[in-house]
């Protein structure tokens, strides 16, 4: 039998989607994605829906990378 019950420290990760700004995407496939993102911003946040303390959550935003990449033109200054 264990007498220490101690659980330990931990953190929930919550991942926030957010659109890449290197990725060209149409108006309309932008248009979709950005009423995505606000639909989940106004709904109720993950922390409320589970019950979790958010002193104990971290959100993390993770890039959508969708469509295709934007050619990058670099200038050389001297």
């Amino acid at each position: 039998m264990i007498d220490n019950k101690n659980v330990g420290d931990f953190k929930f990760i919550i991942l926030e989607e957010v659109i890449s700004k290197e990725r060209k995407l149409s108006n309309w496939d932008n248009l979709i994605m950005s009423f995505k993102i606000f639909i989940k911003k106004i709904n109720v946040s993950p922390e409320k829906w589970f019950g979790i303390d958010t002193s104990i959550v971290e959100v993390e935003k993770v890039p959508i990378t969708i469509g295709r990449i934007k050619k990058i033109k670099l200038k050389r200054v001297n």
